[in-house]
């Protein structure tokens, strides 16, 4: 197989079709000028061939293979080799039968790769695994021998040679079947780790887990199949039970239906029994009424003797609460003399004691009164015609509103300190805070620019002198407005430059800022005050009234005195029972004498405070003096003075804040004086007006108790006489009641005879309805039974037979009942755990498994028939490689002889028995045996890499050899012989080379040589030996 034809189109230099014809067999060679593009046809055989590393046809990517990179308007480019294949034995696998073979490969912009086989598409590793068979494998070039290769060949190390023999020898292929093998094994390798790891890792715990799943499941289902046998009793027998218990219900219920027949029976007599009875007591009650009805007298007599009874009763009962009346009245008039006699007694020592305290609570209230003045929205007054700026007036105030005014710094340090504030205040000290009001000059502008609608906050408010500079300090410096235009027109005034507040609280600041919107939420909470205060002066003045009203009541007492004598008589007269409960309750002399003696007791307390202030104001008087010593003596020794007095100002800091508490419990202490003070005078008037009131209630008693006992007298002499004559009357009628007492007696036991047999036939009719539920029940339970259980029709006739899966009497039901609850509860349990898929999952992982370990067992086996594989190929290689060394070096040696007449060369073990090592070149010159290639001269080292060359291309001829100025560093003689070596050595390949120098390409058959013109390269075939076809021009 020869290269025939070659037509390159838009490839490299080549933009126009050419068609190369005319190749010879043998020998053909290309000239031409340095970038006429004669190495472009040999970068494009390569091209055709399959070459993927495109450096080795001096590009970078496939569009450096385009005329000018495709930027000429050539946007593709397509080679087409044309090989003849008329010799059989030569031909490539599959393609015996072509007498041509025709490959043809295109690329186009932007990456579009094609190949096509005898104008058939095909792929670029067929076309490479095509030429491979015929010793033409384009990415492992033996038969390409480029520029550079002979240098390269020279400078070769030993193992590089030996590779060089290795390629000839097709070891290299050993070696990639080694390699491949090796990698192979390591993917087995790995795939065995992979599948014991499979194994290991996920089949074997998920198996080991199934199969506990399994066990559980199949213990399940052999559970759930004794749950159904056992089921199946149980309904057999609970089914069994249930008709027989229907039975003995039926049985009873005709009994007590028989038995309830009889009752109403005899309660029927009963009843007529009772009729009968009824009718003779009202025959003898008739009678009775008859002798009674006589002249109506009985009823007079018992009306008269009912009568005369209750009048004694009422007369008793008036007479005694008389008596103890007057002797109650008589004791609480004796009672409240005494108590009025201590009382006015007390009364003058109390008076004295209540001036004495109230004496020291005012002397120590006047050291500590009017130091706190209070919050700044209670100190001011709103006019209720300026109420509508109320909330501008609080905006302008801000948080200063609930601000606390004290008289000075100390005063204010002790409230913080000792007045056990409940939340955070900020305090003004009137003698420190710095007021603040508008000067007359900017009031006077900002009501000339608001035309009247802008006055000063201050101007708004009413308050105390005293307050005066606390009042500056919170409204002096802001302007209240009646609206928005008003407001930015005196805030940003130059000569006012003041904070303004509208009437609806839009805030305008100097700085520059607005703040507005919706109202505060403290909003109205100056007019709530004001309207406090206005509350809190009406309670003044109510108070007020109330102490004129109970001065103006005292002065009445009198009149109240007897108006409460006559209601008091009017209700002794309605209500004496209720008067008498009352009195007893305990009267007002009981009650003042306790009050008395309380009072005795806080006078002592009094007395004792009294007595202790005395003695704290004494001591006080000689603090005084002490001071006056100390601030002469301070004069002396003012250092040690200083000191000291440091000192007791602490102390006398304490001690201001123990008086300020113990001013508290004296003005509470007199506060409770006053008040007991009052309580004992209205206590005394009342025991006076009291009593009056008894002595006057007395005599009452008295008149009115004569009258009582005479009409209690004249009673009692009627009743005597009435209760005589009924008494006769009554032994008249004992005879008809005696009649009619044993009606009564037997009336009732009758009755009682027949509230007993309803009592039995109510009893029987409901054992009667709860047999006929019990039944219904049974016969509910039955068919409910049989709903669930369809079984039961089909097997009723096995129930309770020995042999069948029925046999319930001889198996203890309770026992049975209890296993069967207790494996229902297992199953409970056991059913949210148990995998009902497990059976199907575990025959799917136990196949998994199956298969993982028969592929583990493959694996294994194909492992070890490579490891015997890599071994068979080692020993092929050495045989391979000695053989190939052997020829190599012989034919080495012949073609150097030719090359370079009567010297010779070979290849010898680098060390000695070890091929392996390498192998190294020795040269003979004459009858010399150089020791190392730098001996031997440029020429001669160019013709030993050749010679090594082309003896390696003869070891394992290749249809075609393609050689690239091979000859660049050679003489002319010596270019002679190589064309000679080709004609004579290399017999049925063909040469393609590529030279510069007549003395090969002269020995050539067919010459082509090219030219640059215009940009393009073109072709012209010359014949030199094989008398083929005229030269002819290569363009297409």
């Amino acid at each position: 197989m020869y290269l025939e034809e070659l037509v390159l189109e838009g490839f490299k230099s080549y933009p126009v079709r050419t068609s190369i014809t005319g190749w010879d067999p043998s020998f053909t060679a290309v000239t031409g000028l340095n970038g006429s593009g004669k190495s472009n046809i040999l970068d494009a055989i390569c091209f055709v061939l399959g070459l993927t590393n495109l450096s080795q046809v001096r590009a970078t990517n496939q569009q450096d293979l385009i005329y000018k990179r495709g930027q000429a308007g050539i946007t593709r480019a397509s080679v087409t080799a044309v090989f003849d294949n008329s010799d059989r034995s030569k031909s490539p696998v599959g393609l015996e039968h072509c007498a041509q073979i025709t490959v043809t490969r295109q690329i186009a912009l932007p990456n579009v790769s094609k190949y096509l086989l005898n104008g058939h598409k095909s792929t670029q590793q067929a076309v490479q695994l095509l030429f491979q068979g015929v010793q033409l494998n384009i990415n492992n070039p033996n038969f390409l021998i480029m520029q550079g290769r002979i240098t390269k060949v020279l400078n070769m190390r030993p193992p590089e040679i030996l590779g060089l023999i290795e390629e000839a020898a097709g070891t290299r292929m050993y070696e990639e079947r080694k390699d491949k093998a090796k990698k192979t094994m390591a993917k087995k390798e790995k795939r065995v780790q992979e599948i014991n790891s499979l194994l290991e890792e996920e089949i074997t715990p998920k198996l080991d887990k199934l199969r506990d799943e399994k066990r559980s499941f199949l213990a399940y289902q052999k559970r759930s199949s004794e749950i159904e046998r056992l089921g199946r009793l149980l309904a057999a027998w609970e089914w069994k039970e249930a008709n027989e218990r229907v039975k003995r219900k039926q049985t009873d219920v005709e009994k007590r239906t028989e038995q309830l027949h009889a009752q109403k029976e005899q309660a029927i007599t009963r009843e007529k029994e009772l009729q009968a009875a009824e009718a003779e007591k009202k025959a003898a009650i008739k009678r009775r009424d008859k002798e009674l009805a006589k002249g109506g007298h009985f009823q007079k007599l018992e009306a008269q003797v009912a009568e005369a009874e209750k009048k004694i009763v009422s007369l008793d009962t008036q007479v005694e609460l008389k008596q103890a009346s007057i002797r109650d009245e008589e004791a609480r008039a004796q009672s409240l003399a005494t108590a009025s006699e201590e009382l006015e007694a007390g009364l003058e020592e109390k008076s004295k004691e209540v001036e004495e305290i109230k004496g020291i609570y005012e002397k120590q209230k006047n050291q500590h009164d009017g130091k706190v003045k209070g919050l700044v929205a209670t100190l001011i007054n709103i006019d209720p015609s300026q109420y509508p700026k109320s909330t501008a007036l609080e905006i302008a105030a801000g948080g200063r509103l609930y601000n606390v005014v004290v008289e000075d710094e100390r005063v204010g340090e002790q409230l913080l300190q000792r007045g056990n504030l409940k939340k955070r205040v900020t305090l003004i000290p009137l003698n420190k805070i710095r007021a603040f009001a508008a000067s007359a000059q900017k009031l006077s502008t900002a009501s000339q620019v608001s035309r009247g609608k802008a006055q000063l906050a201050l101007q708004l408010v009413g308050y105390e002198p005293d307050v005066s500079n606390a009042m500056s300090y919170v409204f002096g410096d802001v302007l209240i407005c009646e609206d928005a235009e008003t407001a930015k027109a005196v805030t940003f005034h130059q000569q006012i430059n003041m904070k303004s507040v509208t009437i609806n609280g839009d805030v305008y600041d100097p700085s520059g800022t607005i703040s507005g919107g919706s109202a505060p939420q403290s909003s109205g909470i100056l007019i709530k005050v004001q309207e406090l205060k206005q509350v809190e002066g009406a309670l003044q003045d109510a108070k007020a009234l109330l102490q004129k009203l109970e001065q103006d009541e005292q002065r009445n007492s009198s009149l109240r005195s007897a108006w409460m004598t006559a209601k008091r008589e009017l209700e002794i007269k309605t209500h004496e029972l209720t008067l008498l409960e009352q009195q007893i309750g305990g009267g007002n002399a009981a009650r003042i004498k306790n009050d008395i003696i309380d009072l005795e007791k806080r006078l002592v307390e009094l007395r004792e405070s009294g007595q202790q202030a005395s003695e704290r104001r004494k001591e006080a008087e000689q603090e005084c003096k002490k001071l006056e010593k100390d601030m002469n003596e301070f004069k002396t020794n003012k250092d040690g003075k200083l000191k000291q007095l440091k000192a007791e100002v602490s102390q006398q800091k304490a001690e201001l804040h123990g008086l300020t508490v113990k001013l508290k419990e004296q003005q509470k202490a007199l506060q409770t004086a006053q008040m007991e003070l009052e309580q004992m005078q209205s206590d005394i008037e009342t025991s006076h007006a009291s009593s009056a009131e008894a002595l006057e209630a007395i005599k009452v008693h008295q008149s009115e108790l004569g009258k009582l006992t005479k009409a209690l007298d004249s009673a009692k002499t009627l009743h005597r006489e009435v209760s005589a004559q009924l008494q006769a009357e009554l032994a008249t009628l004992a005879r008809f009641d005696e009649e009619v007492k044993g009606l009564d007696t037997a009336i009732t036991r009758i009755k009682e005879a027949i509230t007993d047999l309803e009592v039995t036939i109510k009893k029987s009719e409901h054992e009667i309805q709860v047999a006929q539920k019990e039944k219904a029940s049974s016969e509910a339970h039955i068919g409910s039974l049989e709903k669930h259980h369809p079984w039961i029709q089909e097997d009723k006739r096995k129930f309770g037979k020995p042999g069948t899966a029925y046999d319930y009497d001889n198996v203890n039901i309770p026992q049975t009942k209890e296993k069967a609850k207790e494996l229902e509860e297992l199953q409970k349990g056991m059913k949210k755990k148990i995998n009902p898929k497990v059976m199907n999952m575990i025959d799917t992982v136990e196949k998994k498994e199956a298969e993982l370990k028969k592929n583990l067992l493959i694996v294994l086996g194909d492992k070890t028939k490579i490891e015997e594989t890599i071994d068979q190929l080692d020993v092929l290689k050495l045989e391979a490689l000695e053989k190939t060394w052997t020829k190599v070096s012989k034919d080495f040696g012949d073609i150097f002889g030719d090359l370079l007449p009567g010297n010779s060369a070979k290849l010898q073990y680098a060390e000695s028995g070890n091929i392996s090592a390498g192998l190294e070149v020795k040269v003979q010159l004459g009858s010399i045996w150089k020791q190392s290639l730098t001996e031997l001269s440029g020429g001669q080292r160019s013709l030993i890499a050749l010679s090594l060359i082309m003896s390696l291309l003869q070891f394992k001829p290749a249809p075609m050899y393609i050689l690239d100025e091979v000859d660049a560093a050679l003489d002319l003689s010596h270019t002679q012989h190589i064309g000679e070596l080709f004609r004579n050595r290399f017999k049925g390949s063909q040469f393609i080379v590529v030279s510069l120098k007549d003395g090969l390409f002269n020995n050539a058959n067919v010459l082509f040589r090219t030219k640059f013109r215009d940009g393009t390269s073109i072709v012209e075939r010359i014949t030199q030996r094989s008398g083929g076809a005229p030269a002819t021009n290569g363009r297409r």
